[in-house]
């Protein structure tokens, strides 16, 4: 094996290149910075008290132990506090745009174009006006409070 490598140069070169492709894609799936797909996604039916996992997928409001589920976007401090800090829901042309997107599509994953368009709206818990996510109130909306210790609160899925 020796010789042929010798008399092959460039062989040898092949096949390490070929081991350090290899391990460099090894590393890069293992690692938490690898991307992800998003498929499941935390929903309250309590205005943000309790929290379930479901299909990152589903139209909201959707029925759940006959109350309407809305997305939780849930929040954590360092002190390990975490909290819902936000809520959303498709609105009417929300909920009709992806019923048409499914019918043309029907197995494939909702586009995040789809899901950034206008189509939703969104509250803090507690509140009561909902606020569509092209609106000049969204920034105030979706503001977070800072943490007791006087650090800001990280955004985290299941």
């Amino acid at each position: 094996m020796r010789e042929f490598f010798q008399k092959n140069r460039y062989a040898g070169f092949a096949v390490a290149g070929t081991f350090l492709a290899m391990a460099a894609l090894i590393v890069w799936m293992t690692t938490e910075w690898s991307p992800r797909v998003i498929t499941k996604c935390y929903f309250t039916n309590d205005d943000g008290q309790t929290w379930f996992i479901d299909d990152v997928d589903r139209v909201t409001p959707f029925d759940k132990d006959g109350k309407p589920a809305v997305r939780a976007y849930l929040f954590s401090c360092p002190s390990g506090k975490s909290y819902c800090g936000l809520v959303s829901r498709h609105s009417d042309s929300g909920r009709e745009a992806v019923a048409i997107y499914r019918i043309q599509h029907p197995d494939g994953r909702l586009p995040e174009s789809l899901l950034r368009s206008g189509s939703r709206e969104f509250k803090q818990p507690g509140q009561t006006k909902w606020v569509n996510d092209q609106s000049g109130d969204m920034f105030k909306v979706s503001m977070q409070k800072a943490c007791s210790d006087g650090t800001y609160p990280v955004p985290f899925l299941p």
